[in-house]
Formats: C-alpha cells, structure tokens, sequence
C-alpha cells in the first residue's frame, strides 16, 4: 500500500456539507491517501472545519487562501499534493465506499494514464437524478484520446466525460498542467492538455461517485450571469487547439455546440451592456467556423452558414428589445 493518493477537496462556504464529503474520503479503505482541503477564503464556518480535520488526522491537510475561485483553488491543491495519483472531490460531493480501491485497481491493472469511474447525480433531498452517465458498450474497457473527446460531445453523455471528478490521474499529467482563470468551464478547457495523442483511458462500471445537485453551485444558481460567457468560450477555446492538432472532426462539433450557447446565451443576457461580450464570442466562433468549413459534412455546413449569416440579424433584435 506504497502508492499515494491525493485527494483534493476546493472549498468554498459550504459548512453544511463539508464534514460529509470529508468522511467519505476518510473512510476509503486498503488505499494510502493525503486529504488536501483547500479553503478559498470562505466566509461561514468552514474554514474551521478544515482546520479541525486537519487538527485530528495525519493524512489531512488545510490549506487557506483568499477567494480566487475553483480554478486557483485546484491548482493550489495540486501544488501542494505529493501523491502519485489525484482525485478530485467537489465539497458538496461524495464518494462511495471503495472508490478509490477500485480506481486504483483499474489504472494499475490496464496500465492506463487515467480512470473513469461511474457516477450518480442527486438532488439535495437524495432522490437520484440520473445514474446511467456512460454508454454500456464503453464500460470496462481502455479506449483512446479520440474516444473519450468524442463522448464529451455527446448530447446524452457528455457530462461525465468533461467533468474531472469521479476520475483517478496519474500525477504526472499534472506535472506541468493548470487550471485557467475561469469561474466555469475550468474542466473543459484542459480536456485537450489531458487527452493528448497517446493518452489511454480506463472506463469503470464501478460508481464511485455522488454529485448532488446543488441549488448554489456555480453552474445552477439563480438567473443569467456573465460566467455563462464562458461556457462557449471554453469550447471554442477546445476547438482552436483541436484544429490544430488535425482533429477536424472533434472540433466541428465543439464548434457547433458552441455556436448553440452563444444563441441560448443571447436570448438570455438581461443587460444591454453585456451585448457586446457575446458578439465578440460570435465572431471568434465565426472565425474558427471559416477554418473548419471545408471538414464538415453537408447538414453541418448548413448548420454553420445559418448561424454564420443569420446570427448578426438575431443580435439586433435581441438589442433592440433590451432598449
């Protein structure tokens, strides 16, 4: 039981459900973990939770700083973690029992460089909101950088295949990696720096992992914010360096899933101010949109002349009905 794991946990004004996400990483068994709470200068009484664990166990650490968001406060963990592997824990989340034994079972059995495990997505009163986040034909199986970029673009499936939790890396992949400075979108924008040519992957039928449904998570929360900007940003972001990499295919459909944002995002800017954010967003996906052109099949080219052509006219109704 040499190898280590790091287990980072962000943390952020969530003292209501912190000590149970704590005490699903103490209690994984036959692994050899390092707890690593990162508090982004929360403001009720987490930071003390924190400390307390970190009072009461050797394999617990408590890290505070200021509030910066998920982003710096994953990279904190990560500059800290001295495991051989990483495991990333959202502080509203939890793991099931033997999660990590399974995980590190997998990756070291397939000699793959990361694992994904099954997960469960619950609302906040424990009623399961969705189990099935893997296509069946895909479990217990190694497949390749291309396989699971491709199922980050499934409109059934894709969640889980974004997200970096539920999942265990082999610490070197993050050996010069980090998170960008974005309140959202963050797991999306590495996916290419993890998914590189010769990456495998192991995906697990094991669920190792229960995400609730958080009413205040970022992503969820109360009505249009500027976060959301990010979201197509991400994906265009995603599909530029996949162009550049010759992997055509992938990137016309990160740029068509981007290109729906930007409408939905459109419809639902409430300040006038904010218009031109999201014509800027628009014009960067036109401009990858005119690279990629020549890679897309007939009923994608539509898709993307349509909205080439047809955005700017929908922009100035949107604009003149936030007079």
């Amino acid at each position: 039981m040499n190898d280590l794991l790091s287990v980072i946990i962000p943390v952020y004004n969530r003292e209501y459900c912190l000590q149970k996400c704590v005490e699903s990483a103490l209690s994984q068994k036959e692994v050899n973990t390092e707890i690593i709470l990162v508090d982004d200068g929360s403001t009720d009484n987490s930071a003390a939770i924190c400390d307390e664990y970190a009072s009461k166990y050797e394999n617990v650490k408590a890290v505070h700083k200021e509030n910066e968001g998920i982003s710096s406060a994953r990279n904190t963990g990560l500059d800290v973690a001295t495991g051989d592997y990483i495991f990333f824990l959202d502080s509203d989340d939890t793991m099931t029992e033997g999660a990590l034994k399974s995980l590190l079972d997998s990756i070291k059995t397939h000699d793959v460089d990361y694992v994904i495990g099954n997960a469960i997505r619950e609302r906040e009163d424990g009623t399961v909101a969705e189990k099935e986040l893997i296509p069946p034909q895909y479990l217990n199986s190694v497949v390749d950088y291309k396989t699971v970029l491709n199922l980050s673009c499934d409109s059934k499936y894709h969640f889980l295949f974004v997200v970096l939790w539920a999942k265990l890396f082999k610490k070197e992949l993050w050996k010069e990696l980090r998170f960008p400075p974005v309140p959202i979108g963050e797991d999306e924008y590495v996916l290419p720096d993890l998914l590189k040519d010769n990456t495998k992957v192991y995906i697990s039928d094991f669920t190792v992992y229960r995400q609730t449904l958080s009413k205040t998570s970022l992503i969820r929360a109360g009505a249009f914010s500027s976060r959301k900007f990010y979201e197509p940003i991400t994906k265009l972001r995603v599909a530029r360096e996949l162009t550049e990499r010759g992997i055509y295919d992938i990137a016309v459909k990160k740029l068509t899933i981007s290109a729906g944002e930007i409408v939905a995002i459109t419809k639902r800017i409430v300040n006038r101010s904010d218009m031109p954010t999201i014509k800027s967003i628009y014009k960067d996906a036109s401009d990858i949109g005119k690279v990629l052109l020549k890679y897309m099949d007939v009923k994608k080219k539509h898709k993307y002349l349509a909205f080439k052509f047809g955005y700017p006219f929908f922009y100035r109704l949107q604009m003149f009905k936030k007079k």
